[in-house]
């Protein structure tokens, strides 16, 4: 939930810092409230499917197949199972970019496929030796993408040039953005769960969550 209301920020041009996190920039535009407030529309008006607030991957294919929901967030790799010659839906799946607020560039969030080095390592030179390969390497990048995950090098996906699932990755990926790379997430991240949810499902008013989120990140830049 946390990283689909970060798109719905960045598609209306806000973010959480600057780009050191140094100062925040959440709740100094309208752009915060603007996500925060479709969200608490589409759930009242049922634009959600009604599991949307608890649903998994695994809940939400079924429900998308059955015509239960017009439009689903996933991986690749349903997708292209979805599309094949077995997919249910075949002849009526299509797949688009994020749309965003103004009809500019879509803004998609990453993460969750990462290589690193275990600060715990004993092989610490190792491990970065295998990693270089890993992402180097583009036979072994051509494997990761032949298992529907998206591969590092951008010279790959122009080896699939009839997937329209890595077609589109090769135009979305280029203006994706993770998850700012300050070492308190997770605290922020239960702060956003507790506040959009609240907010959004009608419980608190979307500006007093917005206020208390901006409270947040200020004590995480005070205390760097």
């Amino acid at each position: 939930m946390v990283v689909n209301y970060l798109e719905y920020l960045w598609g209306a041009g806000g973010d959480l810092f600057n780009a050191d996190q140094s100062e925040v920039l959440f709740g100094t535009t309208d752009a915060a409230l603007r996500a925060l407030e479709f969200m608490r529309e589409a759930q009242a008006s049922g634009f959600y499917h009604p599991g949307y607030t608890t649903m998994t991957e695994a809940e939400a294919r079924p429900a998308f197949e059955s015509g239960q929901a017009i439009f689903m967030r996933h991986w690749v790799s349903p997708y292209r199972q979805m599309a094949g010659p077995e997919g249910q839906i075949a002849d009526k799946l299509g797949i688009a970019p994020l749309p965003t607020f103004d009809g500019a560039d879509t803004v998609s969030a990453v993460g969750g496929y990462n290589l690193a080095v275990s600060a715990f390592s004993d092989q610490k030179d190792l491990a970065k030796e295998f990693i270089r390969f890993a992402a180097l390497d583009e036979d072994v990048q051509r494997l990761i993408a032949e298992t529907g995950l998206p591969p590092a090098m951008e010279s790959v996906y122009a080896q699939f040039p009839d997937d329209p699932a890595f077609q589109l990755l090769a135009r979305v990926l280029p203006h994706s953005r993770a998850r700012p790379p300050v070492p308190q997430w997770n605290a922020i991240s239960a702060t956003m769960q507790t506040e959009l949810f609240a907010a959004y499902t009608g419980q608190k008013e979307p500006q007093a969550a917005i206020d208390a989120i901006r409270q947040k990140l200020q004590e995480v830049v005070d205390d760097k």
